[in-house]
């Protein structure tokens, strides 16, 4: 029959392993079978010893203690080899002793800044006392005439600084603008403050991306109820002081009068739409399939005008390896833009005169087969 209690004869705690305690077996594996009989250390019902430290701290020896000393003094003697017995421990977490300082305690029973002024200086009033911080978005700095807004100690950056070292004798002394600060965007009509580069940051950001700042304004919220600028207009006013309708017929006109600029924005919503379709197919196949059948007509004569001009054209055959080997030729690539492809394109169009052979084929994306339709020549524009 099998113990049910340790076999040690100081020691009556149910069995772990071969026929010992958990204390006992323990011990036996690390200082062998002569420590069986050894009676175990005495411990507290929350697992601690109730031994008290040795330079009296009304602390007992429990887990994270050593050499007869409480966790506190231990760890104290580990880190500088000295456990200065005359120096009390830190208790919990309380009050800062520094007077008119209400924070709580980080280290030696200062907050934290007072703590580093002692380490510094050995004295926690060095300076100017610590005042609470204060943090109040939108409120300005408590310095005169001064129109930032609180960070701390209910000062702007700057000025809370200058309170720090000096205290509130060095605010009297106004701080330095910056360079952008008080001048106003560079760029024509904005009414804006300069923020990079003396432009306000939406024309930096508009230069950035496209080179100049353009010649539409930027967009101003104006107050409700602000009556359209066209003559004769009664709607309300939507941006740069028109409504909707007059703002976009102005934005139109203002691009046909620049015809290169003109082209430059077709080109761009062009490349933007077949952005669209190559990121959604599906998206495009249906749009195709709802034109289709709201416009039957319009598609029947447009299938009859293509195969009309295949069967008029001069063609040699091809086969779909041939036509692959010819794409992959173009590295899958549309020949005009080197992006990615969508169609067949016939360089020369049927409807010139082009044939329908291998040597007349290119692949080509949605975009640029619009833009060349059916001119010839056709000079592809410059990337």
């Amino acid at each position: 029959m099998k113990a049910t209690t340790c076999r040690s004869k100081v020691c009556d705690l149910p069995v772990l392993a071969r026929e010992l305690c958990a204390g006992h077996y323990s011990r036996h594996r690390i200082k062998g079978e002569a420590s069986v009989d050894l009676p175990l250390r005495a411990k507290s019902p929350g697992g601690t010893s109730k031994k008290k430290c040795k330079l009296n701290c009304n602390k007992t020896v429990g887990r994270g203690g050593g050499q007869g000393m409480c966790r506190g003094h231990y760890a104290r003697l580990i880190r500088t080899g000295d456990v200065r017995a005359d120096e009390p421990l830190m208790g919990k977490r309380g009050t800062c002793q520094a007077d008119g300082c209400a924070l709580v305690t980080s280290s030696k029973n200062y907050c934290n800044t007072h703590a580093g002024r002692v380490r510094r200086t050995g004295d926690p009033h060095a300076h100017v006392p610590i005042r609470p911080r204060v943090v109040h978005p939108g409120i300005g700095c408590l310095a005169p005439e001064c129109p930032r807004r609180r960070v701390r100690h209910g000062y702007c950056v700057s000025h809370a600084r200058r309170f720090e070292a000096g205290g509130e004798d060095a605010l009297a002394k106004p701080v330095r603008v910056a360079k952008y600060e008080q001048v106003k965007c560079a760029a024509r009509g904005c009414p804006r403050d300069a923020k990079a580069k003396g432009v306000c940051l939406a024309h930096y950001l508009r230069e950035r991306t496209s080179g100049s700042y353009g010649e539409e304004p930027i967009f101003v919220p104006l107050p409700p109820g602000t009556p359209c600028g066209a003559e004769g207009c009664g709607k309300t006013a939507d941006r740069a002081g028109f409504c909707a309708a007059h703002y976009q017929s102005n934005r139109i006109a203002a691009l046909k009068a620049d015809p290169e600029r003109h082209e430059e924005y077709k080109a761009y919503h062009r490349k933007l739409k077949a952005d669209e379709r190559l990121a959604d197919p599906e998206a495009e196949r249906a749009r195709a399939k709802r034109w289709r059948e709201a416009n039957p007509a319009k598609y029947r004569d447009a299938q009859l005008r293509r195969r009309t001009l295949l069967a008029n054209a001069v063609r040699i055959p091809y086969s779909d390896a041939d036509l692959k080997a010819k794409v992959a030729y173009w590295g899958n690539r549309c020949w005009v833009c080197r992006g990615p492809y969508q169609a067949i394109d016939h360089v020369k169009p049927l409807s010139r005169g082009g044939a329908d052979i291998l040597a007349n084929l290119r692949p080509i994306c949605t975009s640029d087969n619009s833009r060349k339709n059916a001119n010839w020549p056709w000079n592809p524009p410059s990337r």
